[in-house]
């Protein structure tokens, strides 16, 4: 992957955050549980199911955040649910766990609420908003999202913007960042300060077991 960045702080103090609901500091706990060490392997026969569980199994591997009409969702991507879908997929080259494990993988969604027409028309002022709405959500969007890992900060890396219009009510957004390998088990927080719909700074907050849970294909 092209144009990595490491941003890294001297000093980082650990602090508790809450969830709000106004558009100001959307935030969720960090704690300073000390890194486990044990993986929990969970086999799978058939890449399907393996998806299915990952995508089922949301105490683990989505968090979300509601404000006003707007929903936020993120999805952690494991490598191996990464593999499955291209294998369940059957399309296009071969991806094998080399060419993917340099990063971190995740999903973000932004849903309106009862509103079943494309996001971006959401509570719009003009033509021209709208023309800036897929601008940002194409080409700026990416700065405004990172992700801090343990200690580290890093910038988005990968972004993806899957544009559907009217055919689904919600924005879809691929988005991956550098993996550190001394930071497997850390706690691991997606930022995302949203210019859309101006409501402030969403924040997703992984724990460090959530990574210890590793769904692999046998």
């Amino acid at each position: 992957m092209k144009n990595r960045v490491l941003i890294v702080f001297g000093t980082f103090f650990c602090f508790a955050l809450f969830v709000t609901c106004t558009g100001e500091d959307n935030s969720s706990r960090v704690s300073g549980k000390t890194e486990p060490k044990k993986i929990d392997t969970i086999g799978f026969d058939d890449p399907e199911d393996l998806v299915s569980y990952v995508e089922g199994n949301s105490e683990v591997y989505i968090r979300s955040k509601t404000v006003g009409d707007v929903n936020y969702l993120c999805r952690l991507k494991p490598i191996e649910y990464i593999l499955a879908k291209e294998i369940k997929s059957k399309e296009g080259k071969k991806v094998t766990k080399e060419d993917i494990e340099d990063l971190q993988y995740f999903d973000l969604r932004i849903e309106i609420e009862e509103f079943g027409m494309e996001f971006l028309k959401y509570e719009l002022e003009s033509p021209e908003h709208y023309k800036q709405r897929v601008a940002y959500s194409a080409f700026e969007m990416q700065k405004d999202i990172y992700l801090v890992d343990g200690m580290d900060t890093l910038p988005c890396v990968m972004f993806h913007f899957e544009r559907s219009f009217d055919v689904t009510p919600f924005g879809h957004f691929s988005i991956a960042f550098e993996n550190s390998g001394n930071r497997r088990f850390t706690e691991k927080q997606i930022v995302f300060t949203d210019r859309l719909f101006n409501n402030g700074t969403i924040k997703f907050l992984f724990q460090s077991e959530d990574f210890t849970k590793a769904p692999v294909l046998l």
